[in-house]
């Protein structure tokens, strides 16, 4: 045991990981790879640029497959995959050219997506801060003195006072039938529709998870989004399952990833039906 402390104590082995990047990535390999290439994209104790590799006009990071496993024991399936994710989100391009006489993967970080992605997870955090601050209750925990509120009323601040009785007695609404969310006249956020559909097109507990579900649901209410259409596009034979890679393979969808998706999913449910014709061109019904 005394050999082990002392190699602990004075072990290099370790990784400089900032939490922020698995929130940025949505995935934690993707943002365990994140944390790496902002490593290698920022400046050395000189201030000069640790990058060497200058490609069309950029500095790019050459990394082999082989190097994410020497680095974070990243498996070649992982770091596939890692960086998929992390194009598929903007926030690094990926693009091969020859280096040390062998084609590599090269990598760079796309600056404007990048710092995007990096705010709006640091308002996010803000808004989860603030809403603990102003809540009488130990996180996590309902507010229980408050069985008699309704969860359609909110405050004029973004925090959803949310109790558990309310919560389960909402849990078999179905996706198809929001009733507060529909009439135009209604002025306040529909918590208790949101709460239930983002719960379960993500798969997680009510009780737990109704604090930010509400809070999450307001940003997209406030979008112009409706529960209807999460349900429709995140459930199963959605677009999600259908359209995303990651629900081709089954992965249920997150926040991030909802608020990520949402206007692609909104376009191509939406885009216009094809127009058919007859050989003498007239216009039919499709079959």
């Amino acid at each position: 045991m005394q050999a082990f402390l002392a190699w602990e104590a004075t072990t290099r082995e370790t990784i400089d990981f900032k939490t922020i990047y698995v929130d940025m990535a949505g995935d934690l390999v993707a943002g365990l790879m994140l944390s790496q290439i902002v490593y290698w994209h920022l400046p050395a104790r000189n201030g000069r640029t640790k990058l060497r590799v200058v490609k069309r006009g950029y500095h790019w990071l050459a990394k082999r497959y082989a190097d994410w496993h020497a680095e974070i024991r990243v498996s070649e399936k992982q770091a596939r995959r890692g960086l998929q994710i992390l194009v598929e989100k903007g926030i690094v391009e990926v693009a091969r050219f020859r280096f040390n006489g062998a084609p590599t993967t090269h990598i760079r970080i796309l600056d404007e997506n990048f710092l995007a992605a990096w705010q709006a997870v640091i308002d996010e955090r803000k808004m989860e801060h603030d809403q603990r601050d102003d809540c009488n209750c130990p996180t996590g925990q309902m507010e229980h003195d408050q069985r008699d509120e309704s969860l359609t009323e909110t405050t004029t601040e973004t925090t959803a006072k949310v109790s558990a009785a309310s919560v389960d007695a909402a849990e078999s609404l179905p996706f198809s039938d929001p009733p507060e969310e529909e009439e135009p006249a209604q002025r306040k956020y529909p918590a208790r529709v949101w709460i239930v559909t983002l719960c379960k097109v993500c798969g997680v507990d009510q009780k737990i998870n109704a604090r930010k579900m509400a809070a999450q649901g307001k940003k997209l209410w406030s979008a112009g989004y409706a529960a209807r259409e999460i349900g429709q596009y995140y459930s199963e034979g959605g677009w999600w399952y259908t359209q995303d890679w990651r629900g081709k393979r089954k992965e249920r969808p997150n926040i991030s990833t909802i608020r990520e998706t949402i206007k692609a999913a909104r376009e191509y449910e939406n885009r216009p039906s094809p127009v058919h014709r007859n050989a003498q061109g007239v216009r039919i019904a499709p079959v």
